[in-house]
């Protein structure tokens, strides 16, 4: 959990597309376990503020792909528009293709509609 904590540290300061631009740069998808999502989020979030959803989950799953776990960011909407006619999009972590530190899987009330990047 040091390495993961470490790299979100030196990933603080990034934008959204480099932090999308290093994830897909990372190496082998070759960690095991429990991956430290919780962790890596607040310790961002403790040194560089709250973000969007998107840019913080990109942060996360850039952090958690340079330490080797096999992270993917996923984007979802609702199936049905807000009053505003507008479909809400959500963002979300996902390791070896499962939803992480969720309390009810996206994939029963959302639609998903992009994952990236491919793990090999």
């Amino acid at each position: 959990m040091i390495a993961e904590l470490r790299t979100s540290l030196r990933l603080r300061r990034h934008t959204l597309p480099e932090l999308i631009e290093q994830a897909e740069r990372s190496g082998a998808c070759t960690a095991t376990g429990r991956p430290p999502v919780t962790a890596v989020l607040i310790m961002r979030r403790l040194l560089s503020g709250f973000g969007t959803s998107m840019d913080e989950t990109a942060a996360v799953v850039a952090a958690l792909r340079q330490c080797g776990y096999p992270a993917q960011l996923v984007l979802g909407a609702e199936p049905l528009p807000a009053n505003d006619g507008e479909y809400p999009v959500f963002t979300w972590v996902a390791v070896d293709g499962v939803p992480v530190d969720i309390d009810r899987p996206p994939d029963t009330y959302l639609i998903e509609l992009a994952r990236f990047p491919e793990c090999p």
